[in-house]
């Protein structure tokens, strides 16, 4: 996938999760099933998600120092996907940090403000970086265990629409 092909699903597939999310009720935002997060914790979470990573790639000095560089090749959006959905598939799970807490109807369009604001920090980051810094430059992943920036971005642009379909199943 291309930097702009890579920059366009993230927009495309946060602001289509966004617009689901805010076009629910607040009885259908805070509706929750045995244990299962309620739409709202489902914005939360992707917050959570994407906010270090707007955070982290502000620095490729310490991305660098901190995680390193990879000599392999980088691994393809589908090859992300199925690592991703097997993880997942033998059991993985957000690791405590992830874990949304409860949330108001209230606290909806600040949260879908946030997110949009660090789609964008990652977007405008991403215009900064070479392809070769995309495909070496590592990032840590809680699963999936240390990625190259574009395979990062590539999990995030799939695990979006994961939650999208969660939300949707609620």
């Amino acid at each position: 996938m291309q930097k702009h092909e890579l920059i366009a699903a993230l927009y495309d597939n946060h602001e289509a999760f966004i617009t689901y999310i805010d076009n629910l009720s607040a009885e259908q935002f805070l509706a929750g099933r045995q244990g299962k997060w309620t739409a709202g914790q489902q914005l939360l979470h992707i917050l959570m998600s994407i906010k270090p990573i707007a955070k982290t790639l502000k620095d490729k000095a310490f991305i660098l120092e901190k995680f390193g560089a990879k000599d392999t090749p980088a691994l393809t959006y589908q090859q992300v996907y199925e690592r991703y959905t097997k993880a997942l598939a033998d059991g993985g799970k957000a690791p405590e940090r992830f874990l949304p807490t409860e949330v108001t109807f209230e606290q909806k369009a600040t949260i879908i403000a946030d997110i949009r604001l660090s789609v964008q920090t990652v977007a405008e980051l991403l215009e900064t970086y070479t392809t070769k810094e995309l495909d070496t430059l590592l990032l840590p992943h809680p699963l999936l265990g240390n990625l190259a920036i574009n395979e990062m971005l590539y999990m995030i642009a799939y695990h979006v629409t994961h939650h999208h379909q969660k939300t949707m199943q609620a």
